[in-house]
């Protein structure tokens, strides 16, 4: 249980504050050739938010990280317009 609230914890800290999003090396944003992930940042939010669910860790800590993950991804997402 002390793994995933450090995990949880550490994810949230370096999280990208721009972004909302996780980059490919997780503490590193922000250096050349490193970019928005969004596939992590998709594992890392539903592992934060099923953390949340379990009880596991702090609902009013980690809401606004999931919130801000969330934002991210749809905002990187794009849609093709064809049917």
């Amino acid at each position: 249980m002390s793994a995933l609230q450090n995990l949880c914890k550490g994810l949230k800290n370096v999280q990208d504050p721009a972004t909302g999003m996780w980059c490919q090396v997780v503490d590193k944003c922000g250096q050349q050739g490193n970019w928005n992930e969004t596939s992590g940042t998709g594992m890392f939010l539903y592992l934060i938010k099923k953390s949340i669910e379990k009880g596991y860790i702090n609902k009013e800590e980690f809401d606004p990280v999931i919130k801000k993950a969330y934002d991210g991804i749809i905002k990187k997402a794009k849609i093709n317009s064809k049917d």
